[in-house]
Order: C-alpha cells, then sequence, then structure tokens
C-alpha cells in the first residue's frame, strides 16, 4: 500500500471557517488531513496568526517546512501548509462531518505505515522486515531487475536483508 489510515470521527472536525476568513485566502489545494493555502494580499500575517491559534493542527510557512518533506526549496506549493494531528480533519464548514477513515497525516505517525508483502525468487521465504520507507522501494525493485537507478531518495541498505541472495 502507500499510505497507512488513521480513525476519525465527527468530533475530531475542524471547521476551518469558525477560525479564519474565506476573503483571507487567494487559492488553497489540498483537504482534510492537508491544505496548501495562498494567503490573499495583505492577509498573510491574520491567516498565519489565526491558524496557529486554533487547535489540533501544525501551519508551516513554505520556506520553513520540516526537511525531511522535502518542500523548503520550492515555490510550486502555496505559502501556507497547514497539516491536522493525527486522526483530525479539516472541513470548510460542518454540514459535512467526516467520520470513519483518512490518510494524509505526516508519515512519522504509526498509522500512516504502509503494508508491504513480496513474494517471488528474490525474496527470502517466511521472513518479517522492520519498517522502512516507501522510497526504498525503487532501490528494491532496480536491485531486483539489476537496473542502476539516478540519484533517489532510497536506500538499499535499509531493505537488502529480504533479498534471498
Amino acid at each position: 500500500s502507500d499510505h497507512g489510515m488513521a480513525k476519525v470521527d465527527s468530533s475530531q472536525n475542524i471547521v476551518l471557517n469558525n477560525y479564519i476568513k474565506k476573503n483571507w485566502i487567494e487559492r488553497q489545494t489540498g483537504g482534510s488531513a492537508c491544505y496548501f493555502i495562498e494567503p490573499a494580499k495583505g492577509f498573510e500575517d491574520s491567516l498565519f496568526s489565526h491558524l496557529q491559534n486554533t487547535g489540533h493542527i501544525k501551519v508551516f510557512h513554505r520556506d520553513s517546512l520540516p526537511g525531511e518533506w522535502h518542500l523548503n526549496d520550492t515555490n510550486r506549493i502555496e505559502k501556507l501548509v497547514v497539516v491536522a494531528d493525527n486522526g483530525y480533519v479539516m472541513r470548510w464548514d460542518d454540514y459535512k462531518l467526516i467520520k470513519g477513515g483518512n490518510h494524509g497525516y505526516d508519515n512519522k505517525e504509526p498509522d500512516m505505515r504502509a503494508i508491504f508483502y513480496a513474494i517471488g525468487p528474490a525474496f527470502k521465504r517466511k521472513y518479517s522486515h522492520p519498517g522502512f520507507s516507501n522510497t526504498d522501494i525503487y532501490s528494491l525493485v532496480s536491485e531486483i531487475f539489476a537496473i542502476k537507478p539516478p540519484a533517489h531518495d532510497g536506500n538499499l541498505k535499509n531493505v537488502q536483508n529480504m533479498l534471498a541472495k
């Protein structure tokens, strides 16, 4: 799988327009667990401040995102990134509250771990491997097919113990 799933219920919904005004926003993308928000001209400070004081979310300026997200050196995303705490959902109004499951949270959260099963001649039989980053799968597949990959974020050392040879 490419991601895990966190349990959510309607008591964990954050209705954003209870905290900020939509006219403070020029553009937004994303949804529920993570929003990328471009503030309207003159509203960046107000928007950041109000979001920062909203419970169960974290708000970042584009240039101060965690390094492991690999988004600090791009202008392809909006100026503000808003991430809900694991199990919380951000909505714009309360008429459609979310319950059940959701994903898109920080991948350090245990609920966001993916499942990886592998079978075939390249893999050890009846072997259970400790958790690893999805980016390591690229290295693994490249090794199995004897492909020299270009530079990437994965590392074969993290997954080579699952190989038969």
